[in-house]
């Protein structure tokens, strides 16, 4: 029974000695759930930093991880474009030095000043294209981050309360089985010496800890992004390191209140102008026979007057047969009535010349009638182009037979193409201001659009309404097909107040209501809900949320809505 108990005791010690040199040995994680290894890093803990805010430029400071080294970003206010300018000087007390830019609006200095251990205030003189601007910052001190606090609270009193806790359990087992000490000796100095042993300091990331005594380590955040990534805040606004700006080119623009017409949607199409376009049908019933250079397919150019295709006239056996039979008898006929013709000109002053004239004109009409038939029966008719342009459609195949009517090829010239809209509601007189959308999304096409007139006949229920469609200068005509559906925007009513935004700066929000984002901050964006009606064909009007002065984003607003 004895040695039962001391071999149990004996396996109590070694799991006791264990538990404790687990409990000492390891590293120190974060509060019951939550996990630092993933937390992404607030704001307050990246890099010392300041902003400075001009008319014209917005500078951002960033301390590097050497305290002497200070990386400045330099933008254009009112866009965020990176502003180039040759030059920017920094003064601080009597200290002052010229710094130049490594790269648009990028600035990198180096002093031995700007390690100081208290805040420095920094005027910033700025000479650029947009203006002049003195600004004022402050610069925070250069100091080290020692090991978080929490962390050296626990590690303070957790490695004595372990060594206390041993040493109790060896007092306690030792009294008890003092005839059995001796074996155990080893496995209870073991688990002392373990509950004794301070944990080791895991940093974060890959700092090294095992000089924290001597030398306090700098803070990660120091580090040239380190932590630095874009991150949604837990307020919902956003934090976005100048860096990712660049990378992402996010641009903004200064909102202006001002007094706007909102404009109605109405559904449209592009259609062919009337004097710039046709088509080509068959005469008559017919056989389709390519010319040399073969059928022209979508796309090509044509002249006018270029022939397409030939139509070679079709019939059934019966029909050539009677239409042969009446050439044979036009010929005889013909040939009995020239010969008249010619005798009556050789009796010219004895006959009346009313006869030799009516001779004449009867062979005339013979022959006529004659070539039409033989025409009809092995000629071909030259379907030729009515205008100049490209072919849009055709429907012609080489050896197809097609009916009379039948449209075989359309012709439209693209730099004169149309808009057709319907309106199911009457518009107000007078000048009609309208711009047109051609398909959706990232890749819809904006359309100038000259009003041309208003149909005085329903169709389909609605008022057809023409547009032209103007190119912009020194571009080509867009490429758009006739039937192509297009929104077209029509500015009706009264104006409203509100603030006109490019329609790609209103995005869609979590609750698919239509949001837009402000730049608050250098490095902070926050999306605000707003109320939009449709202005034309790329802008919005914000009737509600948005106030004047406020900088929206434009480009990279879809992008910002991403990051989480």
């Amino acid at each position: 029974m004895t040695s039962l108990r001391l071999l149990a005791l004996g396996t109590t010690l070694r799991r006791a000695a264990l538990l404790l040199t687990l409990l000492a040995a390891t590293p120190l994680t974060a509060h019951e759930g939550h996990d630092h290894a993933e937390e992404a890093p607030l704001p307050g803990t990246l890099a010392p930093r300041f902003e400075a805010v001009g008319e014209h430029y917005e500078v951002l400071g960033v301390r590097e991880a050497d305290p002497h080294r200070l990386t400045l970003y330099v933008d254009r206010y009112a866009d965020n474009h990176p502003a180039t300018i040759a030059q920017l000087e920094i003064e601080a007390g009597e200290q002052r030095l010229v710094a130049h830019p490594a790269a648009p609006g990028l600035f990198s200095v180096d002093a031995e000043w700007l390690g100081s251990e208290t805040p420095l205030d920094l005027t910033l003189t700025l000479n650029g294209p947009e203006g002049d601007d003195l600004l004022l910052g402050t610069l925070p001190p250069a100091v080290t981050a020692p090991v978080a606090a929490g962390a050296a609270l626990t590690r303070n009193w957790l490695a004595p309360a372990t060594a206390l806790g041993g040493l109790l359990l060896l007092l306690i087992l030792a009294s008890r089985w003092r005839r059995h000490r001796a074996p155990l000796a080893g496995t209870l100095i073991a688990a002392a010496l373990a509950s004794g042993v301070p944990p080791p300091a895991h940093a974060h990331g890959d700092e090294d800890h095992a000089h924290a005594e001597a030398t306090p380590p700098a803070s990660p955040a120091l580090r040239a992004g380190a932590g630095e990534r874009p991150q949604r805040l837990p307020d919902g606004s956003l934090f976005l390191p100048k860096a990712s700006q660049r990378v992402l080119a996010v641009r903004t623009l200064v909102a202006r209140t001002g007094e706007h017409r909102p404009a109605r949607t109405l559904p449209g199409q592009v259609v062919a102008d009337p004097a710039h376009g046709g088509i080509v049908q068959a005469p008559f019933a017919g056989r389709i026979e390519a010319p040399r250079e073969g059928l022209p397919p979508p796309g090509r150019a044509v002249r006018r007057g270029e022939v397409l295709a030939w139509l070679a006239p079709l019939g059934s056996g019966l029909e050539q047969a009677g239409a042969r039979a009446q050439a044979a008898e036009l010929r005889a006929q013909l040939t009995l009535a020239e010969r008249r013709a010619e005798r009556l000109h050789q009796l010219e002053g004895s006959v009346a010349r009313k006869d030799i004239e009516a001779a004449a004109i009867e062979a005339d009409s013979l022959r006529r009638r004659l070539a039409a038939i033989d025409g009809a029966l092995l000629g071909r008719e030259a379907l030729r182009a009515p205008v100049d342009g490209i072919v849009s459609d055709t429907r012609s195949v080489n050896g197809a037979i097609v009916d009379a009517r039948a449209t075989l090829f359309e012709i439209v010239d693209p730099r004169h193409l149309q808009v057709e809209a319907l309106a199911h509601a009457a518009l107000p007189g007078g000048t009609v201001e309208a711009s047109g959308l051609a398909g959706r999304g990232s890749d819809a096409l904006p359309l100038r659009l000259v009003f041309i007139g208003a149909g005085r006949s329903l169709r389909e229920q609605a008022l057809p309404l023409r547009f032209r469609i103007e190119p912009v200068a020194g571009d080509a005509p867009p490429l758009l097909a006739v039937g192509q559906p297009v929104s077209v925007f029509v500015r009706v009513g009264a104006p409203r107040t509100g603030v006109a935004l490019p329609a790609e700066a209103v995005v869609r929000g979590p609750d698919n209501q239509p949001q837009v984002w402000v730049h608050s901050a250098a490095e902070r964006f926050e999306a605000r809900r707003v109320d939009t009606q449709p202005l034309s064909a790329g802008e919005v009007l914000v009737t509600r949320g948005l106030n004047g002065g406020e900088r929206v984003v434009t480009t990279g607003a879809a992008l910002l809505a991403q990051i989480r």
